[in-house]
């Protein structure tokens, strides 16, 4: 997929160390998290689900520059799904370290946010975060050591490295059953194969899924700027 970036949008923001982890979840397991409104996406019939950690730097409003220049930790808990035979993310659950940034992505983007407390521990070739949310019904947690493990690549067309990375627009489903579509510009991710430790993950349970067995798939990235444009809504 070709790259794609420009300076337009609603949000600017970078993307820094981020982590990419995959495992592979049986369809009939995952399928009832997605709205009946989105097709499940799958590669080479395999659905997954991912875990995808990085830091966000410098969120602005583009036409809002007072609000400053926010920066914060953040972690998702997505799938791949398509809507009219267009590919994108589904994410099942988003954490931030930002009440003010969680709101705005639950106002604008119609994204549940949630709020959650997180520690950051940087280090010389590898990033440490450690995450926590405590709802009425469930708590989770997430700590991991992570870093590059290879020298920079792009992801080759076709590959499943390019499926689950080069997707350019986000999917929602409001509460009233409307679907809204984020589209999102960057530049094509330089990856790294990645290294991981994972010191404690129990984000499956805590949603219902079941934790899986087997190593993830594990990339790593230094980082993207990123164009988000206002979401729409597109089942009219």
């Amino acid at each position: 997929m070709a790259a794609k970036h420009n300076n337009t949008g609603l949000l600017r923001m970078t993307w820094e160390h981020v982590l990419f982890m995959h495992w592979p979840v049986p369809y009939e397991e995952i399928r009832p998290y997605v709205p009946e409104s989105l097709e499940l996406d799958t590669f080479q019939g395999q659905a997954y689900i991912a875990v995808v950690p990085f830091v966000m730097r410098s969120l602005t409003l583009t036409r809002l520059p007072v609000l400053g220049r926010l920066q914060f930790p953040e972690l998702n808990l997505r799938t791949y799904v398509t809507y009219n035979g267009k590919p994108g993310v589904y994410f099942l659950h988003l954490d931030s370290g930002s009440r003010v940034a969680n709101r705005i992505a639950r106002r604008l983007f119609h994204l549940n946010y949630q709020d959650a407390s997180f520690q950051l521990h940087p280090g010389l070739d590898t990033f440490a975060l450690d995450m926590r949310h405590r709802r009425r019904n469930s708590e989770a947690e997430f700590a991991a050591q992570y870093g590059p493990a290879s020298p920079m690549f792009s992801a080759l067309k076709g590959s499943f490295n390019e499926w689950c990375t080069e997707r350019y627009r986000f999917f929602s489903v409001s509460n009233r059953g409307h679907v809204y579509e984020g589209a999102l510009s960057h530049p094509v991710w330089r990856l790294q194969e990645g290294s991981v430790n994972v010191r404690r993950n129990t984000l499956f349970e805590a949603f219902g899924l079941t934790p899986p067995i087997e190593d993830p798939h594990v990339l790593y990235s230094r980082g993207v700027v990123v164009s988000a444009k206002r979401i729409r809504r597109i089942d009219t």
